[in-house]
């Protein structure tokens, strides 16, 4: 068994042994010496070549029949008008078919690890150091391997992707991160290539012979070994493969000799090679290509971006001085809260605990045994939204109609289900439902039965009944009359039940989904003061929305205003059951009895250290995120920040004067007033980055708030968070200031970027640009992780949604009815990708069939898919002048070129170790479809990474067919 550093004669194809033979000098003294060499030669070549040569003739007929091996495949079709040609549907048949079936995959790159400690080599290639350097190579696939399969932990060592990932655990820091600081610490061995090795003196041709020779009889040894960057590539390129796609660097010579010379290069380099599984074809599968190796490898951590802001946090904490008053309150609130928080489990008093939640019980309603009038019922809803708590439905604030120039709107929406302070999903998060649900280790998956049975187990509401009635007993509430309380408790009961039925069961059969389509299409309706009490009478909503949002100030509240009501089949539901029970205690008492379970499952029943400091930076947050805000920002240098915002600044503007340009020139869209909307929305646009260090003086606490316990100050900010949101609506504030920007629809430490339809902006946090921002690196690979998510982000706001409101973030006033109808045909015809069932490759044999709402992920696919080609165009200028611009240098070690690069660093940043059935639930609950079908409709309907990667045409569909770009 060769050892992984070698790089043998036995890997190759024919065409490499005999590029790498041609070089050889056999001249010897004697005639005999020389015939004999000359023989074994011979035998050498004719081993290596048969078995090839036949593999070689397979590949070509597999390719020549048109064999195609589709990680999906659709099946039963529902219409035949809306066939997507990359999803294939597939009969019962052809699934048999598919499960029996070997797949045939050409030669990829293989990573390679020389055990070398210096090596000369030419002025233009980069030195391997020892046991460090990674060297990709052409190898093939045995033709009868399953496509596909993944090894699980613990296969054999000496399988290909496990000797990448070996490789380059020893050449990169497990799970390194993307600051340019990080990524630089996290290049220990690989940092051992450096400008004085890329200087070195060329190697002369006596020693690449002999060199060369041992290659052919023997192992790479540490003081022989010659195999640099350039002459992998040549060998690479000079193989005959028989999908060309699969070539290793289709540029020209001159790009292996312009390589990045940095430390950071190495890195990312050896970054995106340890991720990839170079056995898979990247034209069937980009996702498994670019991040196969991820899942296998017991030494590669999986990033997370939120646990890098929660140390930042922690950080931040450590350096505020308690016992100085200089510093701001809020700061020393903030670290206050979070050790009395980690210190809460260590000094645990059930029965402390337990009278301290009475008393915030006893301030927000008792129990009643009489007729619950509505003035009594709008004041326990009232209370109940005043302490963050919102069972029946919520009240929030939002951008109104009028634009980002008009103060903020109330809005109406239905809570996503919820039973803590702390954690958005309580009780409903349905994890023992998730476990229960695991599929068997069959043949077939089918996902719709699966999550039926998910939301079934999660809508069983008997266990949560049970822990209500806990709740209530442990308080005593019931316990003065033995006979009454327990009559009492079962009405309770049964209040919550049929509470819990009118708000979920009743619901449509996906509830979790419908709620989250009205919220990501802006699908609400327009109600007045009168018609919202005309129609849901059972609340008196002047005097809900006075003392909830206006506090107090009756004169903010008056039939003018406009209220955004979401989701109006669930709230009129809602109250349908309200009326039914009107007349009954049991409805105030139900209410009631699920804000005390809240409050008793929260602060009284014991939790356990587990994870406690992860806990509690999270808490702090969530109640605190001002005081969050200013101490995590104050983790980076000033200057520094400055900088990169500049540059992400200006990879924004790139990317929105291309799509200018391009609307421009488009033939489709053919009134040039309308033209000039849709370019002067883009003009308009802007992007808002971090937010403040130094957030505004209205923070709700006072110096005495230092000396109360966790319980306390908990409580506290339960209410604070709801007093800061209302206090915007009633001083009229507008949404388009930074402050208001950074809490209602943002917050510096959040890890994604978004965008808000009614500012006509695109928000990037720092904790985003922290984590996927790498100074000084080249371009494209900036770019492809970054530069893809902010055009992810610009794209939003010409999405089904985004494109009826203008330029100042009013609504429909964007487009006249010629232009909506082409952006919505657009997305009409992508949703047809997923108007059918579909089918997802499992490996060994196993698909995973699955319906899915298309329209929840409609807006995100377009953006998706129409992100990559902005931000590959904004690159194509630069990779034209790489020559006269260093941040267009190649990476080394790689035997791709920087277009390649890009796809790769944007396909990265989707990699993750959880495979695809883990993603069961949010493939029906979230707008984002999983990464394996996000990476992959990306690159299916991009046509610069068709051409890129040579793969076989496609029908495309996107955003750029409308801007009519050229290849």
């Amino acid at each position: 068994m060769p050892r992984k550093g070698a790089y043998h004669i036995a890997n190759s194809s024919p065409e490499e042994g005999l590029s790498i033979r041609q070089h050889k000098d056999y001249s010897y003294p004697a005639c005999l010496a020389s015939m004999l060499a000359f023989l074994a030669i011979c035998l050498i070549i004719i081993a290596c070549t048969f078995p090839w040569k036949h593999m070689k003739e397979e590949l070509k007929n597999v390719r020549e029949d048109g064999s195609e091996f589709d990680k999906f495949d659709g099946s039963r079709l529902t219409s035949p008008k809306t066939t997507d040609p990359d999803f294939h549907a597939r009969s019962d048949d052809d699934t048999n078919k598919r499960h029996k079936s070997k797949s045939t995959v050409p030669p990829q790159l293989e990573t390679v690890k020389p055990t070398v400690t210096a090596t000369d080599v030419d002025e233009n290639t980069t030195t391997l150091s020892h046991q460090s350097s990674i060297v990709p190579t052409t190898t093939k696939k045995e033709h009868d391997d399953d496509y596909g399969d993944v090894a699980e932990e613990g296969s054999a060592k000496s399988s290909k992707n496990e000797e990448i990932a070996d490789a380059v655990s020893e050449a990169t820091t497990v799970g390194a991160e993307n600051t340019t600081e990080e990524i630089k610490s996290s290049s220990s061995s690989v940092a051992a290539t450096t400008e004085a090795t890329i200087a070195s003196a060329k190697v002369t041709e006596t020693t690449v012979e002999a060199k060369e020779q041992d290659v052919q009889t023997s192992s790479v040894s540490a003081s022989t070994t010659s195999s640099t960057i350039s002459s992998v590539s040549a060998v690479s390129s000079a193989s005959t493969d028989p999908t060309p796609k699969m070539q290793g660097d289709q540029t020209s010579n001159s790009d292996h000799d312009s390589r990045c010379p940095s430390q950071l290069c190495s890195t990312i380099a050896s970054r995106q090679l340890s991720l990839m599984n170079v056995d898979a074809n990247p034209c069937d599968d980009f996702y498994e290509y670019a991040c196969g190796s991820l899942r296998i490898s017991r030494n590669l951590a999986e990033p997370n971006p939120d646990a890098q802001v929660n140390e930042k946090l922690r950080m931040a904490i450590k350096k505020v001085d308690m016992q100085n008053r200089s510093v701001p309150l809020r700061h020393r609130f903030f670290k206050s809260f979070y050790q009395d928080c980690l210190d809460y489990e260590n000094n645990f008093n059930y029965k402390e605990r337990l009278n301290k939640a009475k008393t915030i019980l006893q301030s927000v309603g008792t129990f009643r045994d009489d007729h619950a009038d509505s003035m009594t019922l709008t004041d326990l809803v009232a209370k109940m939204l005043q302490y963050n708590s919102a069972p029946l439905f919520d009240i929030l604030l939002d951008v109104s109609e009028a634009g980002r120039d008009a103060p903020f709107s109330i809005k109406v929406v239905p809570p996503l289900p919820r039973n803590s302070f702390f954690y958005p999903n309580g009780h409903f998060n349905g994890g023992h439902c998730f476990v229960d649900t695991t599929p068997p280790e069959e043949e077939n998956v089918t996902m719709d039965t699966l999550y039926e049975k998910y939301t079934e187990c999660k809508n069983n509401e008997g266990s949560y009944i049970d822990s209500v009635g806990k709740a209530l007993r442990e308080f005593g509430t019931l316990s003065d009359d033995q006979g009454k309380g327990e009559v009492w408790m079962t009405s309770t009961k049964f209040g919550v039940e049929e509470l819990l039925r009118s708000k979920i069961l009743t619901s449509a059969q996906y509830a979790e989904a419908n709620i989250r389509i009205d919220a990501v299409n802006k699908g609400y309706e327009m109600f007045t003061i009168n018609e919202l009490q005309n129609q849901y009478s059972m609340l008196n909503w002047t005097d809900l929305l006075t003392k909830v949002v206006a506090v107090n100030n009756s004169t903010l509240i008056n039939d003018k205003i406009a209220i955004q009501v979401y989701s109006k089949s669930y709230i009129t539901e809602l109250f349908n059951q309200l009326d039914i029970n009107s007349a009954e205690a049991a409805l105030y008492n139900a209410i009631l009895a699920m804000f005390w379970h809240t409050l008793y499952t929260d602060f009284v029943v014991a939790k356990g250290n587990c994870d406690r400091p992860n806990f509690c930076t999270f808490a702090a947050q969530r109640f605190m995120d001002d005081a969050a805000s200013s101490l995590y920002l104050s983790e980076f240098d000033s200057a520094a920040m400055t900088t990169i915002h500049a540059q992400v600044r200006e990879m924004f503007r790139k990317e929105t004067t291309l799509l200018a340009t391009r609307i421009r020139h488009s033939p489709q869209i053919k009134d040039e007033t309308e033209k000039d909307k849709l370019i002067e929305k883009l003009e308009n646009m802007r992007i808002e980055i971090s937010g403040n260090r130094k957030p505004g003086p209205e923070i709700y606490i006072v110096e005495k708030d230092l000396q109360e316990d966790y319980f306390s100050k908990a409580i506290r900010l339960l209410k604070r968070r709801r007093q800061r949101m209302y206090s915007d609506y009633r001083l009229g504030r507008k949404p388009d200031k930074a402050s208001q920007i950074w809490s209602h629809f943002s917050l510096p430490t959040l890890t994604n970027a978004n965008a808000v339809y009614g500012l006509n902006a695109v928000l990037v946090p720092q904790g985003l640009i922290a984590n996927k921002y790498i100074q000084g690196a080249p371009e494209y690979i900036n770019m492809g992780i970054l530069g893809t998510i902010i055009a992810h982000e610009i794209i939003h706001h010409f999405d089904s949604t985004g494109v009826d409101y203008n330029a100042d973030g009013k609504r429909s006033t964007a487009v006249t009815t010629q232009n909506e109808n082409i952006f919505q045909d657009l997305t009409t015809q992508l949703d047809q990708q997923f108007s059918f069932q579909k089918s997802y490759n499992l490996g060994n044999g196993r698909f995973a069939d699955f319906n899915i709402h298309s329209e929840l992920s409609q807006n995100e696919r377009f953006a998706d898919i129409a992100a990559i080609d902005v931000a590959y165009e904004v690159i194509k200028k630069g990779l034209e002048h790489e020559s006269e611009d260093e941040s267009y240098l190649n990476l080394p070690y790689v035997n791709y070129n920087q277009s390649k690069s890009f796809f790769l660093a944007h396909a990265q940043t989707f990699c993750t170790k959880k495979e695809f059935l883990d993603f069961r639930v949010k493939l029906y609950e979230g707008e984002h479809l999983p990464p394996q079908i996000r990476v992959d409709m990306i690159m299916r309907n991009s046509r610069y990474f068709i051409k890129t990667f040579a793969c076989p045409p496609r029908k495309t569909q996107s955003f750029q067919d409308i801007l009519q770009t050229d290849d």
